[in-house]
């Protein structure tokens, strides 16, 4: 009963679901037509697995909701949109930062540069005069 099977579609499983829970109700329904003495058990058994159909009948239109919603036709224009929108806005935040980055370093390593080539000018300056 529990068989799993490869690249299947959720919707698909979820139905194949219902379909065994029918099955396995048809099958208590003919029990207990046939057999009165375990009405009690099979009437249990049969509220029990109808419920459970019910369930996986309610799972299958709510999936079938969220997919119309994310396959409508406006909805595929906002997520092409974010989805190309939102990695130029993570790049272009990248390239600022390290643009930042880099600036700062490049300001901060040039005070130190220009201050040891000062240093090194007047100790050469100095040495000179002497």
């Amino acid at each position: 009963m529990n068989r799993f099977i490869f690249g299947e579609n959720p919707i698909d499983r979820l139905k194949r679901k219902v379909k065994e829970f029918e099955e396995e109700r048809d099958s208590l329904k003919f029990q207990l037509n046939e057999n009165e003495e375990k009405m009690g058990h099979s009437s249990i058994s049969l509220a029990h697995v109808e419920s459970s159909r019910l369930m996986y009948q309610a799972v299958i239109e709510e999936r079938k909701c969220k997919i119309r919603s994310i396959y409508s036709p406006n909805n595929i224009h906002i997520k092409l949109f974010i989805t190309i929108i939102t990695p130029t806005v993570k790049a272009i935040r990248i390239i600022l930062i390290s643009t930042q980055f880099s600036y700062i370093f490049v300001s901060f390593f040039s005070k130190f540069l220009k201050a040891s080539i000062y240093n090194t000018s007047l100790s050469n300056w100095s040495l000179n005069v002497k």
